[in-house]
């Protein structure tokens, strides 16, 4: 999509930047594949992701591809939804910690993330689904839906 302002977008749209890489790594520029896919930490929460909702490795190269993984788990249909969910949470979760270390110097930690992951995922689905009778613990194993 393009649109998030990483450094290297902002230096397209003629934003003075000096150093385009990544801080939460160091290891790349900061564009959004990188940010959300490429990224050593972002690596570590989808593996955990995965491990959580318990379907193989998500391994995604772009941004696009991240958005898309729920077409392609081996997950019913109304866990596929949830999935996809929590996918969009994550890559949310994933943008705060890349904000919170750039703006308030808040060291990243991957379980963090995973943890923030579990519980704005629960409150946004239990908030915004007909089904209200999830509960805490079964959203934790990830029972399928």
């Amino acid at each position: 999509m393009g649109k998030t302002p990483t450094l290297a977008a902002l230096a397209k749209r003629g934003v003075v930047i000096d150093d385009t890489t990544y801080i939460l790594c160091n290891s790349g520029e900061e564009n959004d594949d990188h940010l959300f896919t490429r990224c050593i930490v972002a690596a570590q929460v989808w593996f955990m992701v995965s491990r959580w909702c318990k379907i193989a490795p998500v391994i995604a190269t772009t941004i696009k591809e991240v958005l898309e993984v729920h077409n392609q788990v081996d997950l019913a249909c109304k866990a596929r939804g949830v999935f996809c969910r929590i996918v969009r949470v994550a890559c949310w979760c994933i943008w705060r910690a890349h904000n919170s270390l750039g703006f308030d110097n808040k060291q990243v930690k991957v379980a963090e993330i995973i943890s923030d992951i579990k519980s704005l995922g629960f409150l946004w689905i239990c908030n915004r689904s007909k089904d209200r009778n999830l509960y805490w613990e079964d959203w934790c194993r990830f029972v399928n839906m």
